[in-house]
């Protein structure tokens, strides 16, 4: 088995970072640049497109809140991480709420000057679509994977992606692939569909070996390398390969 690839948001590059250098410096000269403080709403469900946006500093949580209160979370994600492209060149009501994790800047390229650039620039579009294109393949393999692996597995593969997306190498760790993240236990039972207690139980067992340290708000990932051991130890096929 092998993790899936979010490469898109854990590689250091988004598809603005992958245009020419010229280009890139032009897409950002557009950009207005947004201050939200953490737990304010930047994106509601259900809203207008305005433009597309960059994470410059801080983390946003994308969530969907369903009738009866309860909270579906897609993830957390720092720099580098856009979104909105879609709804954007599709003029559709956003699916997902954005709400900063922690106090963040956030740039916001306008909808018009988005699509007016990408009729300019056909390379924009080819990064869109390839950006698309994966986060795509991600949600169905998020998928595949609440049918076929062990919440165990699952919880490994999450924190694994999670940590290195949005968290913090922690430099005062022997360990090199040490990671400090700023994530609730609530947060995790909401992005994997399950009970806190039953993230918590597995957390619990996680902390008795060693392989992670429970903080207040959060947890510190000793060992990023066995982390992702459990997460393919699955024999024979496996998600990423359906």
């Amino acid at each position: 088995m092998t993790v899936r690839d979010d490469s898109i948001w854990i590689d250091g590059a988004t598809w603005i970072d992958q245009l020419p250098s010229g280009l890139r410096d032009s897409v950002r000269s557009k950009m207005t640049f947004i201050n939200v403080a953490a737990g304010q709403i930047l994106v509601d469900r259900g809203s207008r497109p305005i433009g597309v946006y960059e994470i410059v500093t801080g983390r946003l949580k994308l969530s969907v809140y369903l009738q009866n209160g309860k909270e579906m979370a897609f993830g957390i994600f720092g720099r580098p991480f856009t979104f909105g492209e879609s709804v954007a060149i599709l003029n559709m009501a956003h699916t997902l709420t954005a709400v900063a994790h922690e106090k963040s800047r956030v740039g916001l390229l306008k909808t018009r000057q988005f699509n007016e650039m990408r009729a300019r620039h056909p390379e924009i579009n080819d990064l869109v679509l390839k950006s698309a294109s994966m986060r795509l393949t991600s949600l169905v393999t998020t998928y595949v994977d609440m049918c076929v692996l062990s919440l165990e597995e699952r919880l490994a593969s999450r924190l694994h992606n999670v940590a290195l997306a949005a968290g913090k190498k922690d430099r005062n760790k022997k360990k090199s692939d040490a990671y400090t993240l700023h994530l609730r236990q609530d947060d995790l039972a909401n992005m994997l569909g399950v009970a806190r207690q039953s993230i918590n139980k597995v957390l619990k067992d996680w902390e008795t070996g060693g392989l992670i340290e429970l903080t207040y708000g959060g947890l510190v990932v000793n060992d990023m390398s066995a982390l992702l051991r459990i997460a393919v130890q699955l024999d024979g096929m496996t998600s990423s390969e359906y």
